[in-house]
């Protein structure tokens, strides 16, 4: 890790981390975030000090998954160079990764850091707040420290446990919420299944910050789960297939069993009021004099 100048990165108010750039392009961005007065630090790693992620686009980086976890600014490089050709910092949200400016790009994955932006400053939490995470990934690639690193940056909490030994897994299946597990180790989360943890595959937590409803079937590992997650989405679907049709009234609400109870619309005659059987009252009329039904 390389900070620009020797200072307390705590203090800084605006301390960048760059991702997805070139060496010369990364350079030259340096170059100007000190002539503006800001700081940067080159690494890797996500580092929790920054107030700013300066990416080259939208994409499935450490820097740039993490930025959206703890609600950082997650920037454009115009920021950079328009607020150079101020000579001063501009408005972030002028430049933040959006759908509305970049349209190129998936909707989704864009949306990303606005929104968890918003719950951060709402909520006062991250994206992972409230979880507590068992992670058991290939270590190749430093990917173990890379889930653990973007858990922690959304608030969660990591627990590392010795493979093999199943009395000491079996200490924490009360206590953790998730497991993030590639399928070559899904043999050895099997307690956690019965449990009813989620057993996942490292894929959902991107899969999870860049998707407003995000799916969870797909990225289970164990057959046990997916067949009650199939259960229990197709318990949904079935209560949604038959739903009452309701005659909106002014003066009540009643339930329609059949089509043949709908009153059909009747033209009203000049001086005279119609009033449907089945309500005491006349019902509202659409824009178009058709009478108005909802759907519960």
């Amino acid at each position: 890790m390389e900070i620009n100048r020797s200072t307390d990165i705590r203090a800084c108010k605006r301390l960048f981390l760059l991702t997805g750039f070139t060496s010369e392009e990364k350079r030259a961005l340096m170059q100007i975030i000190v002539k503006l007065g800001g700081k940067w630090v080159d690494t890797l790693e996500f580092v929790r000090e920054c107030t700013h992620v300066i990416s080259a686009k939208p994409l499935r980086s450490e820097k740039f998954l993490c930025g959206c976890a703890s609600g950082k600014w997650v920037l454009t490089p115009l920021y950079i160079r328009k607020s150079f050709g101020a000579m001063k910092w501009l408005r972030e949200e002028l430049f933040e990764w959006s759908a509305i400016v970049h349209s190129k790009f998936p909707a989704d994955i864009l949306s990303a850091p606005r929104r968890w932006r918003h719950h951060v400053f709402r909520e006062g939490k991250g994206a992972f707040a409230d979880w507590t995470v068992f992670v058991m990934v290939e270590d190749k690639h430093r990917r173990p420290e890379v889930y653990q690193r973007l858990i922690e940056a959304g608030g969660g909490k990591t627990i590392s446990l010795p493979r093999g030994s199943s009395r000491n897994k079996e200490v924490f299946v009360d206590c953790i919420t998730h497991v993030i597990v590639d399928h070559c180790y899904a043999s050895e989360v099997q307690m956690f299944a019965r449990a009813g943890v989620p057993c996942l595959h490292p894929e959902y937590l991107a899969e999870f910050l860049f998707q407003v409803h995000p799916r969870i079937k797909p990225y289970l590992i164990t057959d046990q789960q997916k067949q009650k997650e199939e259960t229990r989405i197709d318990e949904i679907k079935k209560s949604c297939k038959k739903v009452p049709r309701v005659y909106l009234g002014n003066s009540r609400t009643e339930l329609l069993t059949s089509t043949s109870q709908v009153p059909s619309p009747t033209p009203e005659v000049r001086g005279q009021q119609h009033t449907p059987s089945c309500s005491s009252a006349s019902p509202s009329k659409g824009s178009k004099g058709n009478y108005n039904y909802a759907r519960i």
